[in-house]
């Protein structure tokens, strides 16, 4: 066995011990470990297809394929990327817009097969200028790492983007007045799966004042952007649970998780990942 390929071992040994850690009971038999080394040695040609080589279930949107398109990119309305950026920015459609802090727009790969959306910009979002930042962010990156998906291959969003400087928490109407550029990063990304993390993600995504626990489990139809929505508990929450209630709802999230790789088993499964 030659050294990378210890070094994966490795990395499989500190998976395995991980994805018990979240709760889903995983035994590190001898016969998974010789099943991995199978994976060690596969001829040329059989790597799994990597997130920009899987062909995309959905047709790319306009926007998607002049984002994807040769040259750099152009101000003016042959830049849709700049131009949502631009209006996000300005935008002063809901109370919040006082003393707000300067937009989050994203953070991530566009177009982009998966997409995740929060709720919205934490003390320590704002001061970074990127989403799920601190220990919410570490959480989520060990997360989908536990389905075989790097970060950096997903985009990430919330689903508002401004927090209040006055610390005034947005209520649903804030959120709802976002949802216009959430579906424009949605058209923008062509994603095959969005993931909401939390209570005000999906109900703005979705579109329906339901909560977590109810639209976990299983997964929606976005009709009006052509995709599919898979529902879990935020970061934030699993890091303010205890003990075994906190395995408990772990335990519901890498299930949900799981599902990202029943839809998009390729985007999930990256030679981009296994080679690092």
């Amino acid at each position: 066995m030659t050294e990378s390929q210890t070094s994966l071992l490795r990395r499989f040994y500190s998976w395995l011990k991980f994805f018990s850690e979240m709760g889903a009971g995983i035994p590190v038999t001898p016969a998974a470990v010789e099943e991995f080394k199978k994976t060690l040695n596969r001829p040329p040609g059989q790597e799994a297809v990597t997130l920009s080589q899987a062909p995309s279930r959905a047709a790319p949107s306009r926007a998607a394929a002049i984002l994807s398109g040769p040259g750099p990119a152009v101000s003016g309305p042959q830049d849709p990327l700049g131009a949502l950026k631009k209006k996000i920015a300005s935008c002063r459609s809901c109370s919040l817009a006082p003393g707000i802090s300067s937009p989050l727009f994203g953070q991530g790969p566009l177009p982009s097969r998966i997409m995740i959306v929060g709720d919205g910009p934490t003390l320590v979002d704002s001061e970074r200028g990127l989403p799920f930042q601190g220990e919410a962010g570490e959480l989520l990156t060990k997360m989908l790492r536990a389905v075989n998906i790097e970060r950096r291959q997903v985009f990430v969003t919330n689903a508002i983007k401004c927090r209040s400087a006055r610390g005034i928490p947005p209520d649903r109407k804030n959120f709802h007045a976002c949802r216009k550029h959430l579906l424009e990063q949605i058209g923008m990304a062509s994603p095959e799966i969005i993931l909401c993390l939390g209570d005000e993600a999906a109900a703005v995504c979705l579109d329906v004042d339901m909560p977590v626990k109810e639209l976990r489990g299983k997964v929606h139809d976005l009709s009006e952007c052509n995709t599919r929505v898979i529902v879990t508990h935020a970061p934030a929450f699993l890091l303010r649970l205890r003990g075994n209630i906190q395995k408990k709802y772990k335990l519901e999230a890498w299930k949900d998780l799981q599902m990202i790789e029943a839809i998009c088993p390729q985007a999930a499964s990256s030679r981009e990942l296994r080679d690092g």
